[in-house]
């Protein structure tokens, strides 16, 4: 028997939608509790480059048109159904690990990124 197989089905796959968001799940996990080496390369990079704004935590990802509980969300609401954490958590944990660094957030429709500077 033919049968058509879409993007748009693969993408709308309840199964699909649950890995990804597994996968999502430990990525933003290693975004708010990153380790030593995983944020010191950026950092040294953006001491060597003598930029005054460095993006140095980085967590970005596609939000799935409907999660796999049937709701859709925007990215901030994402975040925090595979983290149980929002933004404000964010600012808190990084302001405690990074507590002598000028600390900036950038979110855009994808992505939340942590930012330090010089000033």
């Amino acid at each position: 028997m033919p049968y058509t197989i879409t993007l748009d089905s693969l993408m709308n796959n309840s199964n699909a939608i649950a890995t990804k968001e597994a996968q999502d799940k430990i990525q933003a996990q290693i975004f708010l509790n990153p380790n030593k080496s995983q944020v010191m390369q950026p950092l040294y990079q953006w001491l060597s480059t003598g930029s005054d704004l460095h993006a140095f935590n980085i967590f970005e990802t596609p939000v799935p048109s409907t999660c796999s509980d049937g709701v859709q969300r925007d990215f901030p609401a994402y975040f925090q159904y595979l983290t149980s954490n929002t933004f404000a958590d964010v600012t808190s944990t990084m302001s405690a690990k990074f507590s002598t660094f000028n600390l900036s957030y950038v979110s855009t429709i994808s992505s939340i990124a942590v930012c330090v500077s010089q000033n």
